[in-house]
């Protein structure tokens, strides 16, 4: 993972996963047969550097002690928001029959057709 400024956040889990699925890794799973992937979160210096972080701001200082506008970008990016082509401002049918009837040919608003055509799926 990224920050906006080009860094890479300090240790970090993936590295620690895929040496975890490969065997490369130090020890195996915990004493619950869970593969732990917060060691590194979890040691006390990094958990004193957390705490002195979060006492340095409260709901109004947050974005000064943080980087809101990475974070919610990550997130963004994670669950599928501010997908490129997508306009927001259409409306879009939200009630729909539960389950929902989802077939690649149905297209229950203008955005989904616009994005639908945008992306070579039913119009």
């Amino acid at each position: 993972m990224k920050r906006r400024d080009g860094g890479g956040v300090r240790g970090g889990s993936g590295p620690d996963l895929w040496g975890r699925l490969t065997g490369d890794a130090g020890p195996g799973p915990d004493d619950e047969d869970r593969i732990r992937l917060d060691g590194w979160e979890m040691k006390p210096d990094v958990q004193a550097a957390v705490r002195a972080a979060w006492d340095r701001v409260d709901a109004e200082t947050i974005a000064s002690g943080a980087d809101t506008g990475w974070f919610r970008d990550e997130v963004g990016r994670l669950y599928g928001w501010d997908v490129p082509g997508v306009d927001y401002g259409v409306a879009a049918e939200t009630t729909v029959p539960w389950p929902a009837d989802v077939r690649p040919t149905t297209c229950t608003s203008a955005a989904t057709a616009r994005v639908n055509a945008a992306s070579g799926g039913a119009a």
